[in-house]
C-alpha cells in the first residue's frame, strides 16, 4: 500500500491486486454499499489520516476507485460545497412512432407537416432496421396509427434510442424533412 498526498484536499492510496484480494476479497466486493467494504475503506482512510496528516474538516468525501496496471488507486477528495440543490424532475412527454419502411415514414412526416399540429421538436433515428420518429409535441395516436407499426408513449426509453440508434435528423425532423419531401 502506497499513500500519496496529491494536495491538501486529496490523497491517493495505491493498492496491488493482492492487497485488494486480502482487504476486500477481490474487486467484485469493492463496493461502498457493502458493509465490509465500507469498514475497510474507513480503515484505509484512518491509515491515510495518520500517515499523511490528512484531516477530515469536511463532512463529505468523494471516493474514486480507478483500476491500474497491477492494482488500483483509491482517490479520496474532500468536498466543501454545501448540499446540492434538489430540483424537481420534470417528465418529458413524447411519442415514438416506429416504421418498417421509409415510404410509411415519409407519408407520416408529410401528413404531420401538412397538418395544423404544431410540432416544435422531433427526432428521427434508425435502429434495428426500423425508423423511429420521436415527437415531443402532442400528436393523437389515431393520427399516427394510419402510418406506423407501433406507437409508444413514454414507454420506449429515449436513452436506448439515442445510444443505439443512428440519428438521421435531429431537432426538427418533421419540418425539415417535410419541406424536402413536400
Amino acid at each position: 500500500m502506497d499513500i500519496n498526498a496529491i494536495n491538501k484536499n486529496k490523497i491517493k492510496i495505491s493498492l496491488t491486486d493482492e492487497e485488494i484480494s486480502s482487504l476486500f476479497g477481490g474487486y467484485d466486493n469493492l463496493d461502498y454499499n457493502n458493509p465490509y467494504s465500507k469498514h475497510m475503506l474507513d480503515m484505509l482512510l484512518n491509515t491515510a489520516i495518520k500517515n499523511k496528516s490528512f484531516s477530515l474538516d469536511s463532512e463529505r468525501l468523494l471516493i474514486e476507485v480507478k483500476q491500474e496496471f497491477s492494482g488500483c488507486s483509491i482517490i479520496l477528495t474532500k468536498i466543501y460545497a454545501t448540499a446540492p440543490k434538489r430540483y424537481k424532475r420534470m417528465s418529458i412527454s413524447y411519442n415514438v412512432a416506429s416504421f418498417k419502411t421509409s415510404e410509411d415514414m415519409i407519408k407520416c412526416i408529410l401528413a404531420l407537416y401538412n397538418s395544423n399540429l404544431n410540432i416544435k421538436k422531433s427526432d428521427l433515428y434508425l435502429i434495428d432496421s426500423e425508423y423511429n420518429l420521436i415527437l415531443y409535441s402532442f400528436v393523437p395516436n389515431t393520427f399516427l396509427e394510419e402510418y406506423c407499426k407501433n406507437i409508444s408513449s413514454n414507454k420506449t426509453p429515449l436513452g436506448y434510442i439515442e445510444e443505439y440508434g443512428t440519428p438521421l435528423c435531429l431537432g426538427d425532423a418533421v419540418n425539415r424533412l417535410g419541406k424536402i419531401f413536400n
